[in-house]
């Protein structure tokens, strides 16, 4: 494209928007002539005209119009390009709304929150907590942590954890009791804790590999909960067997108020991410925040697995 052509444009553009030769000039500091002898070489360059002039109006030809749709669209692309760079050397700023289940919180969440907000002072985070899946666009919020399997495949995601693993656990006592399971068959006689997104939400069927093959098990129990922390607890204290991520019940291991039964038939998943429509992505506040994320994520997950 020739130089004259790329300096023609916003010139065209503001008359355009104005309907006015005098106010583009005073939007892009342009004296009323420069603006009018601009579109004239413009007119003389494309042999037609491009506006009507009359003393009192100025108004887009059908030429015009037709240059003006093609043009309009280029042009806000091009500036929203450029902000999207010039985003890199600002400042982040501005209000930053999440959305995250019960699980996030103290596991990812809550060790970045303060820190976070110590080292970028202008930024406000505003954190919504629940389990169903949410319409993060729809809401209003920036973006979200989910399981990567219940992303919505045109969201943007980013792994926090990489892939983790599920495992059945049970309290010492209780397996005792009741005797400790080794088989698919073997659950079928136990008191299985279970869990659904949301109030609403399907009851979670507990992930399995039998001879090399995925396999999802129903289970049956007197407890159903859409908290994973309310599951952890009344397994400890005996309830009965409960199907958790094995990093985020490392402490109720390590301390020996559950224990894992049935590892040989362990699934790995793919853990939590955060996820946002592809425009967020321009926002500095956003990308911050998931560098400060993913950064925490994995000293949390180095120090666990240590």
């Amino acid at each position: 494209m020739q130089k004259q052509w790329l300096s023609s444009v916003p010139i065209f553009l503001a008359v355009a928007k104005h309907e006015s030769f005098s106010k583009a000039g005073i939007e892009l500091e342009m004296s009323t002539s420069a603006i009018s002898q601009a579109i004239r070489q413009m007119e003389d360059r494309l042999g037609l005209p491009l506006f009507y002039r009359t003393t009192r109006s100025v108004a887009l030809t059908e030429a015009g119009q037709a240059l003006h749709r093609r043009l309009a669209p280029a042009n806000t692309e091009m500036e929203q390009a450029f902000d999207e760079v010039r985003a890199f050397s600002e400042a982040p700023r501005g209000t930053l709304r999440l959305n995250i289940p019960t699980m996030a919180v103290r596991n990812i969440i809550e060790p970045v929150v303060v820190p976070f907000l110590q080292t970028y002072p202008d930024v406000a985070l505003d954190i919504g907590v629940e389990n169903r899946n949410v319409d993060i666009i729809a809401e209003g919020y920036d973006a979200g942590i989910r399981l990567g399997e219940s992303v919505e495949p045109d969201m943007v995601s980013v792994s926090l954890y990489g892939t983790i693993n599920s495992v059945i656990l049970g309290a010492p006592d209780y397996l005792r009791k009741r005797g400790m399971p080794k088989t698919i068959e073997d659950l079928q006689k136990h008191n299985c804790i279970q869990f659904r997104h949301g109030p609403n939400g399907p009851i979670y069927r507990w992930h399995m590999t039998v001879e090399g093959e995925e396999v999802q098990i129903d289970t049956t129990g007197n407890l159903t909960v859409a908290d994973a922390a309310i599951a952890l607890d009344a397994a400890s204290k005996g309830l009965g067997l409960c199907y958790y991520f094995d990093f985020l019940a490392t402490p109720y291991l390590e301390g020996g108020k559950l224990v894992s039964v049935m590892n040989d038939f362990k699934v790995p998943e793919e853990g939590p991410c955060i996820y946002f429509p592809r425009r967020a992505q321009q926002s500095q506040k956003l990308r911050v925040f998931i560098d400060f994320l993913k950064k925490n994520s994995q000293l949390l997950r180095r120090a666990r697995f240590a």
